[in-house]
């Protein structure tokens, strides 16, 4: 158990500038959205971006709708649930390809360790 703890510490070390909800992350080919871009945004998506319209514009309008500037609504809808996700699906990954270790707490260790390297890398972030 000690082992998930220092795991969770180091990724919320590695992405500790994402909770800083006074903050943009926006940059690059992640935009920062303004109300009025917002505003302009339709509910039916275009078939050419059915693999992420859908999403980005309900998660877009639904922080409008709750009043949460954009530094708040990106952090709370798009990256805190990657790193959730991110981490929970590496650690299983890594579990099930370990079926030949018997020990279930190397496993644990093993599986936390290679999760750990998947969601604090630099490709990923």
């Amino acid at each position: 158990m000690k082992y998930v703890f220092i795991i969770i510490f180091i990724v919320l070390w590695v992405y500790h500038p994402w909770f800083d909800f006074t903050k943009t992350l926006s940059g690059g080919d992640w935009p920062y959205l303004y109300r009025e871009n917002i505003q302009e945004f339709s509910l039916f998506p275009q078939a050419p971006f059915l693999w992420l319209e859908p999403y980005y514009n309900l998660t877009a309008k639904l922080g409008a709708f709750l009043s949460l500037p954009w530094e708040i609504t990106e952090k709370v809808f798009w990256f805190i649930p990657f790193i959730i996700i991110s981490s929970i699906g590496s650690w299983l990954f890594v579990y099930s390809l370990l079926v030949h270790v018997k020990e279930i707490s190397y496993r644990k260790i093993f599986a936390g360790l290679g999760s750990l390297i998947y969601v604090s890398n630099t490709y990923i972030l």
